[in-house]
């Protein structure tokens, strides 16, 4: 069975193909009367997926500016620095959204060989190299560091929770 990530790997591919989804996203927004759309790719990381994720979002932006939509268009993201470095080209996420949705939560999970805060704000003292970049501060700072617009930045936080079963 193909995952949503599959699904959109293949649309990227083709123009024609983006160009149909974003014509039907739009007119299903429309249809619906909502006040924009939002894209969650989890996470366009394959190949050459980040530079097809940003044609796709100016197909949305050209839409959207072209027949003067009442639109937002708005992305979220993923937070962990590797995520934000490989996945993402953030300076056409800058061009064509008007919020960037960061989903600051879930930097440790199940996947980690330790426990740890799922969403912290910092990082704790005794976090070097990889672990002291995955909390919201660094995430935020980076960012803004890499020219990300604050006025875009729309910060994720976790109303849920994680339990551990510790040996």
């Amino acid at each position: 069975m193909a995952t949503n990530a599959d699904i959109m790997h293949q649309i990227v591919q083709k123009d024609y193909l983006i160009d149909q989804f974003a014509q039907q996203a739009i007119m299903l927004a429309l249809n619906y009367n909502f006040d924009g759309i939002d894209l969650d790719w989890e996470y366009p990381c394959l190949n050459n997926d980040r530079f097809r994720f940003n044609i796709l979002l100016e197909y949305f932006r050209s839409y959207i500016d072209s027949f003067d939509l009442k639109l937002t268009l708005s992305a979220a993201i993923g937070a962990g620095y590797d995520t934000l470095k490989n996945c993402y080209s953030l300076d056409g996420l800058v061009k064509n959204l008007d919020y960037i949705n960061v989903m600051c939560y879930d930097y440790n999970t199940i996947y980690n060989t330790y426990t740890a805060y799922a969403s912290p704000l910092f990082a704790r003292p005794e976090e070097t190299g990889n672990d002291a970049t995955l909390n919201t501060n660094f995430t935020i700072n980076y960012l803004l560091e890499q020219n990300v617009p604050r006025e875009k930045i729309v910060l994720g936080v976790n109303a849920g929770g994680h339990t551990f079963q510790l040996d």
